[in-house]
């Protein structure tokens, strides 16, 4: 049961029929009751005339004789009218708001509008619009539109000091209705803190999104919600990430998402995991001898990257008292080593997330010598050469030979024979073998060294006083040789990458022309006397480089001049001296420069091809008449022995 209080007097509502009791009706003419449904049905009853008497009104509208209390609403009239009740025609309307305001909700910057419409008998004046109490005059961004029995409210770009609650009043005949709505206005939520977190791996984390105008939060990390999943969870709706059993892949930046029905603003916040620091490679036994450079690595792992701390002996190094030391990130450089850098040393590694030790190595600097009975030695091209290197201490190193810079590999190269830890057999010596280097290695590749300088001689026999004269496209050669018609001369131009050109003369020949050659090039040249047997006796070498300078002149050694008196020269050599280039009418030098190797290889070569074909049809042809003579052999011996069979038979018969 309810009470309704109109002015004066009270009523209590039940169930059908209402049962009306007025408390106080003296002071009024008539009393008007009406019963009004949803539907805007509206019924009209008329007290008795005894006022203090108990009126009951009938459920017309009822289902079932029942009253649904959310279907029907009680409004009580006290009207002082002198209309009789006998014109019941005549019975003014009620006044009602029609259109009642409705809540809404919107977002900033919208512009929301209410509705309120009135009805009655006389017709309601919307007298004025309140909000929270308070009369709209008082605001500006609001405009009022009125129309017959209604009004619309409109207010624009709302934002969020214009959420509250609006009321509609209207006045009929000294009564006052009125209808209320409350307006919410949506809001950007608003994240106003946010802290980061830092964790050691294996170790919990908690990450901080304060926020206001949310309806609720998401934790994204790598692009993936988060907040559900087994190692994560959410506390303080939503504002706290805790993260278990930190991970070194949970190490990034996350992200808090506050949403509402409109909006959704975003914030990272930073999760900081401490790796402890790991020693991946350290610091390795080593010797080495007096004045050479150390280096001790000490890579590591970890996060933040670690600091590294070198100890000497159990004792920090410090800085200041050792000049020869430079500390680096990831390893140290000890330079000009002494006896008093020998001892041992470890690096720690050091950060937030803790410490890690390297383990320890030895330094043992040793005054390791090498000692040469002779720097310079004496050898015949072709010849042996045996080498002794005097090491010192004998018992903690060895020697590694080098012949100009290359490590001798005595496995791969048979000319060289190691025979102990101090002597090198060297045979078969060649031009080449100039400087022989004599290493005193430590185990981990420090040396010491000192070098054997060979003087290697020509050859007995072999060609002497090579020289050459160079023109802008070719080279002459010159040699002196009294050797024998046993052996040929092969005259060879070297360039660094291989053979240039080579000639092949006769044992008479002193010189012969070499080439093309190019501007600026590195050239050698050596004569070699080679027998019919296969026997080599080389001269030495002649080391050349060409220069810019363009001519088509022999610049022959020991001539000066003008060039016409070369070029005379260099014909009357080439016409007179050498059998290569004998003619009745000599040819000058540049009409010979376009004979090249090419062509003379081309003749070599078909003169090969005709001697071979001749010794081969030689050889066929004692072999066609070995097997004739072979054949009649045989034939005749057949024969024979034929005859002697047929004799015996004969012999037998008689």
């Amino acid at each position: 049961m309810q009470l309704f209080c109109v002015s004066n007097s009270c009523f209590r509502i039940s169930e059908s029929p209402f049962v009306l009791r007025p408390s106080l009706f003296s002071d009024y003419d008539n009393l008007w009751v009406a019963v009004r449904s949803i539907h805007s049905h509206t019924a009209i009853f008329l007290p008795s005339a005894d006022s203090t008497s108990i009126m009951e009104v009938p459920c017309f509208l009822g289902a079932g004789g029942k009253l649904h209390p959310t279907l029907y609403s009680l409004s009580l009239l006290i009207l002082v009218s002198t209309t009789t009740q006998s014109d019941p025609l005549a019975i003014p309307s009620i006044p009602i708001i029609r259109v009642l305001l409705t809540p809404s909700s919107v977002p900033q910057g919208a512009t929301p509008t209410f509705f309120c419409e009135v009805a009655g008998i006389p017709v309601p004046v919307i007298s004025t619009w309140l909000k929270d109490g308070m009369p709209l005059s008082s605001y500006s961004d609001w405009r009022i539109r009125l129309a017959s029995g209604k009004t619309i409210l409109q207010i624009r770009q709302v934002s969020s000091q214009d959420a509250g609650v609006y009321r509609c009043l209207a006045e009929a005949g000294g009564l006052n209705l009125s209808s209320s709505a409350r307006l919410r206005i949506i809001v950007p939520p608003v994240i106003h803190n946010t802290t980061n977190a830092t964790a050691v791996v294996g170790g919990n984390a908690t990450l901080t999104c304060q926020t206001r105008n949310h309806l609720f939060l998401r934790w994204w990390f790598n692009g993936s919600l988060v907040d559900y999943l087994p190692r994560f969870g959410t506390t303080g709706h939503g504002e706290q990430l805790t993260v278990k059993d930190v991970h070194k892949a949970d190490h990034g930046w996350y992200v808090c998402q506050a949403l509402n029905e409109r909006f959704s603003v975003e914030e990272r916040v930073h999760l900081f995991v401490l790796i402890p620091p790991q020693v991946i490679s350290g610091p390795q036994k080593t010797f080495v001898p007096v004045s050479w450079t150390v280096t001790f690595p000490c890579v590591g792992s970890g996060q933040p990257n670690p600091s590294s701390v070198w100890l000497h002996d159990g004792e920090v190094i410090e800085l200041e008292n050792r000049p020869n030391i430079v500390i680096y990130s990831d390893h140290i450089t000890i330079a000009n080593v002494t006896l008093e850098d020998s001892g041992t040393y470890h690096c720690d590694l050091v950060s937030d997330a803790g410490a890690a030790t390297s383990k320890g190595a030895a330094l043992q600097v040793i005054n390791a010598t090498a000692v040469l009975t002779n720097t310079i030695v004496n050898v015949v091209w072709g010849s042996s050469a045996n080498l002794y290197c005097s090491v010192a201490p004998s018992d903690t190193v060895k020697i590694q030979w080098s012949v100009n810079g290359a490590v001798v590999d005595t496995n791969l190269q048979a000319r060289f024979v190691q025979l102990d830890n101090r002597h090198l057999d060297v045979h078969q010596v060649t031009y080449e073998d100039i400087h022989i280097t004599c290493l005193v290695k430590i185990s981990d590749g420090a040396m010491a060294a000192e070098t054997f300088q060979l003087n290697v001689t020509a050859p007995l026999g072999a060609p002497t006083d090579v020289s050459v004269s160079i023109s802008a496209e070719y080279v002459l050669v010159n040699w002196q040789w009294s050797g024998s018609n046993n052996f040929s001369l092969h005259v060879i131009l070297y360039q660094a990458d291989g053979i240039v050109d080579s000639q092949v003369v006769g044992f008479e020949a002193d010189g012969t022309l070499l080439g093309p050659v190019s501007p600026n090039i590195d050239y050698k040249v050596v004569v070699e006397a080679i027998s019919v047997v296969g026997n080599r006796l080389p001269s030495r070498p002649v080391h050349f480089t060409t220069n810019s300078v363009t001519t088509n002149l022999l610049l022959v050694e020991g001539v000066d001049g003008d060039p016409t008196i070369q070029t005379d020269l260099a014909t009357s050599w080439i016409a007179t001296r050498s059998p290569l280039f004998r003619s009745q009418h000599p040819t000058p030098v540049h009409h010979q420069q376009g004979r090249g190797s090419t062509e003379r290889v081309v003749i070599a070569a078909a003169v090969s091809v005709v001697i071979v074909a001749v010794v081969i049809v030689l050889v066929l042809l004692v072999v066609f008449i070995k097997m004739r003579r072979l054949k009649k052999l045989n034939y005749e011996c057949q024969t024979d022995t034929k005859s002697t069979k047929d004799l015996e038979i004969a012999d037998i018969q008689k």
